[in-house]
């Protein structure tokens, strides 16, 4: 039975930048369903600008390749709304994802404390 995802999307590294927390990296992501801003450890999982990546969110542990792709179980920690729409705000065991949907409908079925998956996967070239 094929997994059901809340989101996937191709998205491109578009800047990357230190963190105060030593190793840990702050990583913008852009795609065509989603913008996403995340804390990503260096050692855990690497990116360069300009690369493309395979985004998937969902409530079940979507396909990946372990020791290649990065796939996390998270949380939900809250959703917040403003004048520039609403963001999700995912913890994956501390580290702090915020993803910001360009389709509101991406994340009507979400809701704090759910527990989400999120991955990474590279993409073959």
């Amino acid at each position: 039975m094929p997994t059901i995802s809340i989101l996937e999307d191709q998205v491109i590294v578009k800047n990357i930048r230190k963190s105060l927390v030593p190793k840990v990296l702050i990583v913008d992501l852009e795609g065509s369903k989603s913008s996403v801003t995340m804390d990503l450890h260096k050692e855990i999982f690497t990116v360069k600008e300009g690369e493309a990546l395979n985004l998937v969110m969902g409530k079940e542990l979507p396909q990946y390749k372990d020791g290649v792709d990065f796939c996390a179980r998270g949380v939900v920690a809250g959703i917040k709304k403003d004048d520039r729409g609403e963001r999700v705000i995912i913890s994956l065991w501390g580290f702090l994802v915020v993803l910001i949907p360009k389709d509101q409908s991406i994340i009507e079925n979400l809701s704090p404390t759910d527990q989400i998956y999120f991955c990474l996967r590279r993409i073959s070239t």
